[in-house]
This record gives C-alpha cells, structure tokens and sequence, in this order.
C-alpha cells in the first residue's frame, strides 16, 4: 500500500482505516509470548538451570521485541495506525504521513528495500 492510498484511507469520511500491515508488532510479540509460556506450563522444558539462563531469556524477549525488518511503505503504514497520527489527521485534515515519509526515502533510499527497524525499550528493574 503506497502513502497515498494510506493517506485516503484516513482521511475524514473514509471507510477504510488499514494501513495494510497484517499484524502490528506489538500484537505479534504478545501473542507470539503468550503461545510460548502456555507451551512452557503444559510442557517445561529444562536445558539449563540457573539466574543466567533467566537474564539471557529475558534479554532475548526485550531484543525480540524491539527489532523489526520492514519496508518504507511497511513503517508508514505503522505509523498511521496510531491513534495521535488519526486524531491529529480528524483535527487539522492534514496527513503528516506524508512529508514523513519523504524525509525518511531521503536517508532509507529504495522504498522497496528491507530495513532493520528498531524501537528502543527502556526498563527499571530492581531498587535502589
């Protein structure tokens, strides 16, 4: 789906409010974390034991969920599922979409080409 049409989708009046992204990924993440702790309460599984091995898996679930590969047209259509990008489109009928995404061709270069997407996660773990 190219910006344009991801722009009329949301425009006022629209019926269509797809960004053509099949899941987001928070959705991904989620059920994909889910699926596997139920697959770990029905069945554990125990390679290694430890305080480690809990650092590591927890480690591998935030880097999991802050990586992406995605597409140009793939991030901007993220990007106009979010309810502030709707509302301020509602408000001002102005699509901020697309000069993002004309600065972002700049510096990603072919649209159609694969890039590491990575959302930065900050956590507070413990007491000080």
């Amino acid at each position: 789906m190219t910006i344009d049409q991801v722009a009329n989708a949301n425009m006022p009046g629209s019926q269509s409010d797809s960004p053509g992204v099949t899941m987001h990924p928070p959705v991904l993440f989620a059920s994909t974390l889910l699926v596997a702790l139920g697959i770990h309460l029905l069945c554990p599984l125990v390679l290694a034991a430890g305080v480690w091995v809990g650092l590591a898996g927890a480690a591998l679930v935030v880097v999991s969920g802050a990586l992406s590969r995605w597409t140009l047209e793939q991030l901007v259509g993220y990007f106009s599922t979010w309810s502030a990008t709707n509302r301020f489109i509602k408000t001002t009928g102005h699509n901020p979409l697309r000069p993002l995404r004309e600065n972002l061709k700049r510096v990603w270069g072919d649209a159609a080409a694969v890039r590491l997407v990575m959302w930065p996660l900050s956590l507070r773990i413990g007491r000080l």
